[in-house]
Parts: structure tokens; C-alpha cells; sequence
């Protein structure tokens, strides 16, 4: 899978350093199937078959999401009550007993899931990217897609909270908490994205972004204590106490890739202010290395965290590629210089992509 997915991604490199500019259509026009459209829908199958096939014992989420699966849908409707006092997000459980009900096996149920989380992503790429072959190349390389592929509640919430970009765009606060509360009820930890209203519409500069690292020193090296801190007041302690007290923690591969996106975002943002159009993508994108700089230091679950304000980098780099940039030349040789980073991160780093098919 490591080789079809290497052989992926160099489509993806010389696609994203021919294609320049791809500015967002005119709504107002009479919609045509271009060839940029034909490749999203290639890419989101190709994405599906992966999703259906593979095998439901390639890791040990899946592995015990299948066993649950299995268990509950032995369930009748007077013991869903149970499910809500024994399993976290209990939501996911019973959607998942109720398709049981209706004859569909796991994998029928996991084929659902996809599907929702790939049109999401077939929607807010081939909607709002400027780039969309760098858009899949940064799907990847960040680790989004990979992880879907095992955890599924939390997917259901990514699948979710991409939709609230639109929200963001035109500052409907009603609709982006009322779809923040779904994605929550499939994984609860999604909550924490409230934050990203106000965060997005916070107007900063270059320097300040200097600073708030800078201040961030400080939360980094005391955040065992002020988690242990919030957990204690806010009553969380059987939900989450156990993730404090593990030792486990992320590598550092995570903090380089997130740390490129949001330092070559800032730098072309910078430059390009005139052209931005997502400013707010940056705040998000400092708030996901902040997280993912935790996980690394202190605990690893935080990683989910990062992924939800991580969840639009496949717009931000796109952006930052062409904003500000009136020349061509220039336009390729940030897209080149990009691409050419994530996809020697990808080949590189400690990461690779393996996975169990059902047919093999």
C-alpha cells in the first residue's frame, strides 16, 4: 500500500507544479465539469475503494470498533440506555446498533462513514482550494487521511466540522455552534472547536504571531499542570484522567510538518496581505502546533485536538501559494518549493502507510 500511495503522491507533485492559480468560480455562472472536477472525484473513489476494502483487523481500533459493532447490535432499543452509561460518545453506538438493525454489517457501516467524510472532503477542496492537487498532497502528508481510516468516531466529527467553514466565511454563529454540537455527539472532545469562531476573526500581524510564540513557551513546559488543572475543576477526571497520567507521547515529526505550514503560511500571508483571502487559516493553524507541540511534550491524545483546528491546512497551503503573487514564475516557485518540502517529508520521515486489505 506504502508503494501505491508513493506512486500517489508524485501524481499529486507534478499535478500541483503544472496547475497555478486556481481561483474560486463564479457561482453566478452556468456549471461545467472541468477536468480539475473530474480529478476530485477520481481521487475521493480512489479514497472510498481504500476505505472499503480494508480489512477491519488492521489495527486494533478498528479492531475493537468492530467488536462493539457487533455487541450492540445485538442491542434492542430498552438497552440503549445502557450504552449511554457505559461508552463515551454513546451517539456513535447507537447509530452505529440502529444500521446493524436495518441488516448492514460493519463494514457496510464503515463504507457510510467514508463516504460522508470523503464528500465533506470532495466539497471544501474542490469549493475553496486554490490548489487542489497541493490541497490532497497536504490531506496526506499532515496525517488526516491516514488516521480516518481507523478512528471512526472522530472522523464522523472531522466529516462534520468541515462544513462550519462556510460558516466561518459568511459569520453564521447560529449554524457553526449547531454543527460544532453534532460533530461533539460523535466525539465529544470536537466541543473544543467553539473556540475556533472568535479565534478565526482575530485580526493579527506578523509580529504578533512572534509574540504569542513567545508566550506559548511558557503554557508548553507548565501544560501537565494546567491540564491536570482544568481537568480537576471541570470534573473531567474519569473521561480524561487517564490520558494524563499516561507517559506515551507523539514524535517530533509532527511539530516539523506543522510547524513548515504555518511558518511558510505566515511568511507569504505576510507578503501578500493584499490577496489573503482566509486570513483567519493562520490563527487555526498556530492553535494546531500548539497542540501538536503538547502531544509531543506532554500528552499524546492531544494530537486529536490539533486535528480539528488542523482541518482547514489543505486550503491554507493552497492559499499560500498563490496570494500576493503576480507573476507566474513566482506562483511556481513557491508551489514547487512547497510541494517539493511536504513530499520529501512524506518519503523521509518516520511515517509510512500500511494497511490490511480484505482482498488481497
Amino acid at each position: 500500500m506504502y508503494i501505491v500511495f508513493a506512486a500517489f503522491m508524485i501524481l499529486l507533485f507534478v499535478l500541483a507544479n503544472i496547475k497555478f492559480n486556481r481561483r474560486k468560480p463564479d457561482l453566478r455562472k452556468k456549471h461545467t465539469v472541468s477536468g480539475e472536477t473530474l480529478f476530485i472525484l477520481a481521487v475521493s473513489l480512489f479514497f472510498l475503494i481504500i476505505f472499503a476494502l480494508q480489512s477491519a483487523t488492521s489495527n486494533g481500533d478498528l479492531m475493537r470498533y468492530l467488536a462493539s459493532y457487533n455487541r450492540f447490535s445485538t442491542y434492542g432499543f430498552s438497552r440503549y440506555g445502557s450504552i449511554v452509561n457505559n461508552t463515551k460518545d454513546p451517539f456513535y453506538y447507537i447509530c452505529g446498533s440502529i444500521f446493524a438493525h436495518l441488516g448492514f454489517d460493519f463494514y457496510a457501516w464503515r463504507f457510510l462513514i467514508a463516504f460522508v467524510y470523503i464528500m465533506s472532503v470532495y466539497i471544501i477542496i474542490s469549493k475553496y482550494s486554490s490548489n487542489i492537487y497541493v490541497s490532497f498532497i497536504v490531506l496526506i502528508v499532515i496525517g488526516t487521511f491516514p488516521f480516518t481510516l481507523s478512528g471512526l468516531r472522530q472522523t464522523l466529527s472531522l466529516a462534520i466540522l468541515m462544513h462550519t467553514f462556510k460558516c466561518l466565511e459568511n459569520k453564521k454563529f447560529i449554524r457553526f455552534v449547531l454543527l460544532v454540537l453534532l460533530a461533539s455527539l460523535f466525539h465529544s472532545s470536537a466541543i473544543i472547536f467553539l473556540l475556533a469562531y472568535p479565534i478565526y476573526f482575530i485580526k493579527l500581524r506578523f509580529r504578533n504571531y512572534l509574540l504569542l510564540i513567545i508566550a506559548s513557551v511558557f503554557v508548553i513546559f507548565n501544560a501537565r499542570s494546567l491540564i491536570a488543572l482544568f481537568v480537576e475543576l471541570t470534573g473531567a477526571y474519569d473521561a480524561y484522567g487517564g490520558y494524563i497520567e499516561k507517559d506515551e507521547v507523539l514524535t517530533f515529526a509532527g511539530v516539523i510538518i506543522f510547524t513548515f505550514v504555518l511558518g511558510f503560511s505566515l511568511v507569504s500571508y505576510h507578503f501578500g496581505a493584499e490577496d489573503v483571502k482566509y486570513p483567519g487559516l493562520c490563527n487555526l493553524a498556530f492553535v494546531a502546533l500548539l497542540f501538536r507541540i503538547l502531544a509531543f511534550t506532554t500528552v499524546a491524545e492531544l494530537f486529536r485536538i490539533s486535528m480539528y483546528f488542523d482541518l482547514f491546512d489543505v486550503l491554507l497551503i493552497a492559499e499560500a501559494c498563490t496570494c500576493g503573487e503576480k507573476k507566474r514564475f513566482t506562483q511556481q516557485m513557491k508551489t514547487l518549493g512547497a510541494t517539493s518540502a511536504m513530499t520529501a517529508y512524506y518519503f523521509f520521515s518516520a511515517y509510512t502507510f500500511t494497511t490490511s486489505f480484505v482482498i488481497r
